[in-house]
Formats: C-alpha cells, sequence, structure tokens
C-alpha cells in the first residue's frame, strides 16, 4: 500500500493498525539492537582496560628478576668500594721498616685506623640490606641415598618357643607352629620380639633333649 492510499484510509482502518504494529516492531528491534551494541561496546572497552592495566604473567616474572639481578648488582658493587677502601687503609696503615726494631706502627696510631676500618665495614654492611631469595636448585644437589643394612637372623639359631599346634614325634617333619616365650637379640638391630610365630616342619633332637623347627 502507497503512502496516499494509506493517508486516505481512516485511523481507526486496519490499514493503519497494521502499520502501527509495524513500527512498533520497528521500533523495539532497533531499540534492542541499540542496546546489544551499547554493551558490547562497554564490555570491550572494559576488557581491554583490564588487559593494559594487569601486566601478563611472563612480564611480571621478568621485571621480578630485572630487580633481582638489580640488587645482586648493587651489592656487588658495595662489596667492590668496602673491599677497594680496606685495602686501602692497609696500604695507609703500613709501613715500609714495619719488619725491623722499632718499625712496626705506633700502639696510638694502630687504634684509630681499626676504628675506621671497623666504621668503613659497618658503613658498607649499611648500604643494603642483604636478600634471601628461595631459589629451586633443580639438577644442581643431588641427594644421597645411604643404603640401609639387611638384618637377618642367622641359619641355626636356638632359641625357647612354646607348640601351639601338637606334634607326633613319630612323623618326621611334622608341620607345626610354635610361639616364642621371651624376647630373643643377639644385637642392638637383630632381635625376635615376644610372641612372634614359628610356622615350620618339627623333629625330636635327641641330643638337644628338644624339637628341632625348619
Amino acid at each position: 500500500m502507497s503512502l496516499e492510499e494509506l493517508l486516505k484510509e481512516p485511523k481507526s482502518s486496519s490499514a493503519w493498525k497494521t502499520q502501527r504494529k509495524l513500527l512498533l516492531r520497528i521500533i523495539f528491534g532497533v531499540s534492542t539492537i541499540s542496546i546489544a551494541l551499547l554493551a558490547g561496546v562497554f564490555f570491550v572497552t572494559r576488557l581491554k582496560k583490564t588487559n593494559v592495566s594487569e601486566p601478563p604473567p611472563q612480564a611480571r616474572h621478568e621485571a621480578r628478576e630485572v630487580s633481582l639481578l638489580t640488587e645482586l648488582m648493587k651489592l656487588r658493587n658495595e662489596a667492590s668500594q668496602l673491599q677497594e677502601e680496606i685495602q686501602d687503609l692497609r696500604n695507609k696503615t703500613s709501613t715500609p721498616g714495619a719488619g725491623g726494631t722499632g718499625g712496626g706502627v705506633p700502639s696510638h696510631q694502630q687504634a684509630p685506623n681499626q676504628n675506621s676500618v671497623r666504621r668503613s665495614y659497618e658503613a658498607g654492611s649499611d648500604r643494603g640490606s642483604i636478600k634471601v631469595f628461595d631459589i629451586d636448585p633443580g639438577d644442581g644437589f643431588t641427594k644421597v641415598n645411604v643404603e640401609t643394612k639387611e638384618y637377618y637372623i642367622p641359619t641355626g639359631a636356638i632359641f625357647q618357643a612354646r607348640l601351639i599346634t601338637p606334634i607326633k614325634t613319630s612323623v618326621s617333619k611334622t608341620f607345626v607352629m610354635a610361639e616364642t616365650t621371651r624376647e630373643y637379640r643377639m644385637d642392638m638391630n637383630r632381635k625376635i620380639p615376644k610372641g612372634s610365630r614359628l610356622i615350620g616342619r618339627a623333629s625330636l633332637n635327641t641330643v638337644l633333649k628338644g624339637v628341632g623347627v625348619e
């Protein structure tokens, strides 16, 4: 429908209602798209600001390494300066005839020199605080594992025990279970606690007048 035909139609007609609905839909769609675009622009801008304000982890790690190297170089320079000052003081206090009689430095001159060396050392030590950094040595150090000795009870050891299962003395190599009646100790490391169970084949030993368990 053209604009002229629409103007000729009364405002209460269905054509005007259809055009109003279409206009409202267009306005709603344009508003929704505008709000979505504004929200997207705001989110992207905020994300860029966050990325700019917070450096990446690699940059922070590099900055930390640079600061550590700077501190180490500063400490090294201070140590070199302190060593040079001490060497200068030693050169000033030493004399050509120090080895002969009467060629040494008088006691009233040694005390000020020692005090000056002490003051120089204290001043150098106060220039910067020594920081200890926890650094993983990696493969720089190897742990030495101490091999433990295997302690054992020798074959043929004799100790007291009581039988838990009955045996037939007439049958050779009878299955038997016994229990120690006291602690058996050979040294500080080799021992059998009291109440230890022994399982094996028993036989009557007429010489020892007892039962042998193998």
